[in-house]
């Protein structure tokens, strides 16, 4: 799945209700995401956001740090439209994705 698919994805999962905080300290924050019936927790701290359940992560974490980059799930992705709700980064009914540009 494209990078824009697993965004959009996250982006479903979190307005369907699907994202839900679960753990918070001054280093972490916990979000459980329900998807296709399936439970994911999703940890985010000083090292960044990780999936801890899903299979993506494990099969595709080391080819794209390899690459420069970084690989996040669609749950990661819905863990942080909810922690951008909790923030008060906008509300769930506007939160909308930008369509990309295309280059010349």
């Amino acid at each position: 799945m494209s990078v824009q698919g697993r965004i959009q994805k996250g982006h479903k999962l979190f307005l369907q209700g699907n994202v839900d905080l679960v753990f918070e300290d001054e280093t972490m924050i916990q979000f459980h995401v329900k998807s296709n019936e399936k439970d994911y927790l999703v940890s985010i701290n000083t090292n960044g956001f990780r999936c801890n359940e899903c299979e993506d992560w494990t099969y595709r974490w080391k080819p794209s740090t390899n690459n420069g980059g970084s690989f996040l799930c669609s749950h990661c992705y819905a863990a942080m439209f909810k922690l951008a709700e909790l923030q008060g980064v906008n509300s769930p009914a506007t939160l909308e994705i930008p369509q990309a540009k295309e280059m010349s």
